[in-house]
């Protein structure tokens, strides 16, 4: 059995730490500011009201009612009153938000939405709330 004799080395230790750094960040972290910073706007660019022109853009992208509703703090009550309403699925997301933009009146804005969708950790929404608003 061969002994390895390994001795401290303080540069190279600082090089593993620096690495073990890189590598504990998530890849796809994002937040706001660097999807702002991304398509050249500002938030004051987000502080619109949310129309139905984003919603039927939104809906064939958000998975289901049951998986995105708690983030946009509908009550038990209310996701249900949505599912005995409404049969269809895609109805289902676009009532979802609809209340959603009833409940919150004018806070219901691009911004807000936004950062529902950072707080859900979806980019790819986040992103097309970006470019449905680049677009008008």
């Amino acid at each position: 059995c061969e002994v390895l004799n390994i001795q401290h080395n303080p540069g190279l230790t600082r090089i593993a730490d620096e690495m073990y750094k890189q590598l504990s960040v998530p890849v796809n972290t994002f937040d706001l500011n660097s999807l702002l910073y991304k398509y050249n706007m500002t938030q004051d660019n987000l502080n619109i009201s949310c129309d139905d022109e984003l919603f039927l853009a939104l809906i064939p992208e958000i998975t289901s009612l049951d998986d995105t509703a708690p983030y946009f703090r509908l009550t038990q009550s209310e996701i249900e009153e949505i599912r005995e309403d409404t049969p269809r699925a895609r109805s289902r997301k676009l009532n979802m938000l609809w209340k959603w933009r009833s409940k919150n009146g004018s806070d219901a804005t691009y911004l807000s939405i936004m950062n529902i969708f950072i707080q859900m950790r979806d980019q790819r929404l986040a992103e097309l709330v970006l470019k449905e608003l680049r677009n008008k």
